[in-house]
């Protein structure tokens, strides 16, 4: 083999090793903005004995949310707590070890973030556009429970 033939492996293999490493950069990524859904949500506060309503609300970038309020059982007055799931993850999950807050006085507002549960849309930002999802989630309580509002 000369050296013009060694050459052009030698760039064909680097060539062949930058593209597989692209590749596996590209699908990581996807696996990360698209994970895979958790629905349906497999807890509910239901199962707890809680009242509670369903609510929905929409982003400032229009990707409708869905989750649960529920009141502390003194009423509305008084602290919140605004949960945020992990990656992957649901309202559900966070709701199976936190309920037992509603019985020390806390409204709680779970929410399933975008591409997640029961809310729309199909990717996530590991942040970005997450931040969105949690304003908007502060913006409903704001509107419609002020009171559930003051202390988040």
């Amino acid at each position: 083999m000369n050296k013009a033939e060694l050459l052009n492996w030698i760039i064909f293999a680097v060539c062949a090793v930058s593209a597989l490493a692209v590749y596996s950069s590209y699908a990581k990524t996807a696996d990360i903005i698209q994970p895979g859904r958790k629905n349906p949500v497999a807890f509910s506060p239901e199962q707890y004995g809680l009242a509670f309503e369903t609510v929905e609300f929409t982003t400032a970038d229009g990707i409708r949310l869905r989750g649960w309020f529920i009141p502390a059982p003194g009423g509305e007055a008084g602290r919140t707590v605004i949960f945020c799931h992990g990656w992957g993850s649901n309202r559900g999950e966070m709701l199976r070890d936190t309920h037992f807050l509603a019985e020390q006085g806390f409204n709680l507002l779970y929410f399933d973030f975008r591409a997640s549960g029961e809310s729309a849309g199909a990717i996530s930002s590991v942040g970005y556009l997450e931040m969105r999802d949690f304003d908007a989630a502060y913006d409903f309580l704001k509107l419609n429970r002020p009171h559930a509002a003051e202390q988040v």
